[in-house]
């Protein structure tokens, strides 16, 4: 695991997941074999809790503004954004897994 710069906040994470790991094995691969360019990952973490699957892309800043584009709370399946300052940093997914990597892939890249 590394630390990287995040193109949407100065802060570097350190996200410590199998995910994380991977992509990063992958790019170092590539740029020992000068096939990748710059390393730029979107921030992840997710967690199964009893019945609850939560995935998390991005970040998500305290002050940031929380938008619902899919399911309903009530439901317990939803995506939302968080937003601060009009950009999208961040999208959870709760009980959503194919909807937040698209939505991931929409807001994020």
């Amino acid at each position: 695991m590394a630390r990287w710069a995040v193109d949407r906040v100065r802060a570097g994470p350190r996200p410590e997941n199998r995910t994380s790991a991977v992509q990063q094995a992958v790019f170092v691969a590539g740029h020992i074999t000068g096939a990748q360019d710059d390393y730029r990952q979107v921030p992840y973490f997710r967690t199964d809790q009893y019945d609850i699957r939560m995935q998390v892309f991005g970040l998500l800043p305290e002050d940031a503004e929380v938008r619902l584009i899919e399911g309903t709370v009530e439901s317990r399946r939803f995506v939302m954004l968080a937003e601060r300052h009009g950009q999208v940093g961040g999208v959870v997914g709760w009980n959503s897994a194919k909807a937040v990597v698209a939505a991931k892939t929409t807001h994020l890249g």
